[in-house]
Formats: C-alpha cells, sequence, structure tokens
C-alpha cells in the first residue's frame, strides 16, 4: 500500500509538471502573436520566472530519471521551434552580416547604410538601430552567418534556427555525457531544463548557444584527457564568440605543466590561425566595441557604481581605462588563486564573469556561458543571478508601443542584488574551501 501511495505521489507531481510545461508553451505561442501587446516584455519575463522555477523545483523533487529529463528538454525545445522571435532582431543582424559576406564585401568595414551595399538591403531586412554600425563578430561566426544566408532571405532564417538547434541539443548531448562521467547527473535539470538557455536559441536564436557547446565540449574532451582537442575547442569557440576562450586562463593554473601548456598552445594556435586566414582574406576581424557599448549602454549590475568613483576620482578617459583595467586584473589573478587551490569551477565562473561585470552592456543571453558551470556545480551565486535577468526584458514593453528602448535601472539593481546575495548564500570563501570541485582526478 505505502509503495502505491508513493507512485500515485510521484505520477501527480508528473501531471502537474506536465500541466506547467503545457501552459507555458501556449502562453510562449499567444506572445509570438503580439497578444500581449505593449506589456509582451512583463509578461515574458513572468513566464520566464515560472519556467526558471519549475526547473528548480525538477532539480530539487527529482521526479524524472536523468534520460527522461533529456528527453523532455529536447522535446520542449522541438515544440517551441515554430515561434518567431519576439524577444530579439539579432537574427535578422546575423544573416544580413552573411550576406554582405556572400555579397563581397568586408563586414569589419561595411554598415548596412553604406552606399554600395543598398541593393543588398533592398533584399535583406536589417534592424534600423544597427544602420551605422559595421559587424563586431569573429570569423567563424560570419561563416555560420554566411552559411545561413546562402538559403536566401526566405529560407535562411530557418537554416540559422536549424543550426542553433544542433548547438543547443548537442550543449545537452555533450553536457549528459559530462555529468554522468562525473557522476552528477542529478544536476542535469539545470542544463536540459534551463529556460534561459532554451529560450535564447528557440526564440532568441543568439549566437551565444555556440558558446555553450564549445564550453561544454571542452570540458568533456578535459575530463577524458584529450588536452589538445579541447584547446582546439577552445579556440574554435572563441572564433565564434570571444568569451569561451576565458575558461583557458583558469585551467592554466589547475592542470599539471604539461596539459596546461598543450590546452594554451592549441587553442592560441587555433584562434591564430582562424585570424590570420581572416586577414589573409583581405577582413578586418576587429569589431567596433567602443561604438557598440556608447549605442547600447545598460543592464550591468555594477556599472553605474564604478562610473560614481571614477567620478569621485576625478579620472579622466585614460584614467578609467586603467581603473578597468586594473580591476581585470584582480579579478582574473582571484580567478587564478582559486584554480591554483583546486576550486576550478568557482575559478571559471569568476574569469567569465569578469568582462561581464566591467563592461557597460549586459543582454540577457550574455550569461548563458555560465550555465554549464551551474550544472557541474549549483551554488546560489550562479541560479540566482541566472534566475532573475530575465527581468531585463521589460524593456520590450517600451520598444513595442513607443519604439524606445530604455532599460529601467530596476533590473541591473535587483542583478546585483542577487549576485551579491548568491555570494552571502554561498559563503563564498569557507564554502568553496570545504568543497573542491575537480574536472579531473590527479
Amino acid at each position: 500500500m505505502q509503495s502505491t501511495s508513493l507512485d500515485a505521489h510521484e505520477s501527480f507531481k508528473r501531471h502537474l509538471i506536465f500541466l506547467a510545461l503545457n501552459f507555458s508553451l501556449i502562453c510562449l505561442y499567444l506572445l509570438s502573436t503580439g497578444f500581449a501587446g505593449p506589456h509582451i516584455g512583463s509578461l515574458y519575463a513572468g513566464l520566464h520566472v515560472l519556467l526558471f522555477g519549475l526547473m528548480t523545483y525538477i532539480w530539487r523533487a527529482n521526479p524524472f530519471t536523468a534520460q527522461q529529463t533529456l528527453c523532455l528538454g529536447i522535446a520542449f525545445y522541438l515544440v517551441l521551434l515554430p515561434l518567431a522571435s519576439f524577444t530579439s532582431n539579432d537574427s535578422q543582424r546575423y544573416l544580413w552580416d552573411g550576406a554582405v559576406l556572400l555579397g563581397g564585401f568586408d563586414p569589419y568595414m561595411t554598415a548596412p547604410n553604406a552606399p554600395e551595399v543598398q541593393d543588398l538591403r533592398s533584399l535583406w531586412p536589417t534592424p534600423e538601430e544597427h544602420a551605422d554600425y559595421p559587424t563586431l563578430y569573429p570569423p567563424t561566426a560570419l561563416l555560420l552567418f554566411g552559411l545561413s544566408a546562402k538559403a536566401g532571405p526566405v529560407f535562411g532564417l530557418w537554416l540559422w534556427k536549424f543550426l542553433t538547434g544542433l548547438a543547443l541539443i548537442g550543449s545537452y548531448l555533450t553536457g549528459y555525457k559530462l555529468l554522468k562521467r562525473r557522476g552528477a547527473l542529478k544536476h542535469l535539470p539545470l542544463l536540459v531544463l534551463n529556460p534561459l538557455l532554451y529560450l535564447e536559441t528557440a526564440i532568441g536564436m543568439h549566437i551565444d548557444v555556440f558558446s555553450v557547446l564549445g564550453i561544454l565540449t571542452a570540458l568533456y574532451m578535459i575530463e577524458r584527457k584529450f588536452y589538445a582537442r579541447a584547446g582546439m575547442i577552445i579556440g574554435l569557440a572563441a572564433s565564434i564568440k570571444f568569451l569561451p576562450a576565458l575558461i583557458a586562463g583558469p585551467l592554466l593554473f589547475y592542470l599539471r605543466p604539461k596539459n596546461a601548456l598543450t590546452i594554451f598552445i592549441s587553442s592560441a594556435l587555433t584562434w591564430y590561425f582562424i585570424y590570420l586566414g581572416a586577414f589573409h582574406l583581405g577582413y578586418q576581424p576587429l569589431g567596433l566595441l567602443p561604438e557598440f557599448f556608447d549605442k547600447w549602454s545598460g543592464g550591468a549590475p555594477f556599472y553605474p557604481a564604478l562610473q560614481t568613483i571614477e567620478k569621485a576620482l576625478g579620472l579622466s578617459i585614460g584614467g578609467q581605462l586603467i581603473f578597468k583595467a586594473l580591476l581585470a586584473v584582480i579579478g582574473f589573478s582571484l580567478s587564478a588563486w582559486l584554480a591554483y587551490r583546486r576550486y576550478i569551477i568557482a575559478a571559471m565562473a569568476l574569469s567569465l564573469s569578469v568582462p561581464l561585470l566591467l563592461t557597460p552592456v549586459l543582454f540577457p543571453w550574455y550569461i548563458i556561458v555560465l550555465i554549464p558551470l551551474l550544472a557541474m556545480r549549483p551554488s546560489a551565486s550562479l541560479l540566482l543571478p541566472l534566475g532573475v535577468v530575465s527581468f531585463f526584458y521589460i524593456v520590450l514593453d517600451k520598444w513595442v508601443s513607443q519604439n524606445i528602448w530604455e532599460l529601467p535601472s530596476w533590473p541591473a539593481e535587483l542583478l546585483a542584488g542577487a549576485i551579491v546575495l548568491g555570494l552571502m548564500w554561498d559563503g563564498l570563501y569557507d564554502r568553496i574551501r570545504r568543497r573542491p570541485v575537480n574536472i579531473q582526478p590527479h
């Protein structure tokens, strides 16, 4: 009788989970049709919090086996595939950059409003707010954009969605193998049911999912002691978006010198030869980050505090750069110290976070690179920020209704509070010392 009662209870929990997932799917489809009107950002943020809470519940209650969780995550993503992107128009920019590349122009030098590409612009829809800016994406990213643009203005978007979908499912499968080798499959829901990851891929169609795949694959190679392959993957991922390169730094202080050197050389050479090839073809793959930050500044949790300090100190522009560089050195040095003390997951999380905390702009999809580390070692200092960052989508309310991009200050303040509270909850120094986590046995 007791066994029957437990089975009924587990069955009831699963039915509630499926009911919540179906409700969420219906809401997402309604949002994609414009049903919410000027409140689309607020409702999307609320739905995201619901899905994040559901993920956390599944992680803690453990109602499914790891295989069932994996299948559930893939199935939920596949059901989301037909949805149009209503949270971002970055995918249009991706295809535009690909079309410019295919047209024989240098995407790093050619802005959408340049006279020589007006014929292209009549065929490819391009976000107007991007009109004055050439691309800032690395060379391999442009190859992916060009591949998608080959399919044309109509089918190119679907090809891009297919490529990002492959990256997401590849991340799920690689994460499953990685966690299985580590005996940590109980944390799989934090990866495959994480709404920030699958919504930013299925709806946002952001390129950052390739960073997640690169980080997971590199860590899996390290787990299997294939250090040269791990380095090559890090270098390749950094040629799509630079952030994954930062996990190599802590590894230099964590692995044995020979293995660390293998990863450093293979990653550096891979990245170098890709960029060398781009230069050899006549491109200037350096990007325009200062202009990007000037256009889109906002959302960074601690940047307003940094500006206040800089003003109080009376720093010039050069002094501000030196001040931020000093903070970055401190952050990366602390990451190296943590890695040297064998706390590699915390070290990599800090290394990835340093540029995100020091730059003036932060979008929700930037921090999905932290999700693999959350699944490997769950902590409040990662879980809480990932849970509240969706409130940044409040900005869509005014954007849709008034065409005004104006992010209120409170989402960034909420994110800053979540980071501080998470660090306090984890007891950063004591808990990290007590619970070292290794990628591989030594």
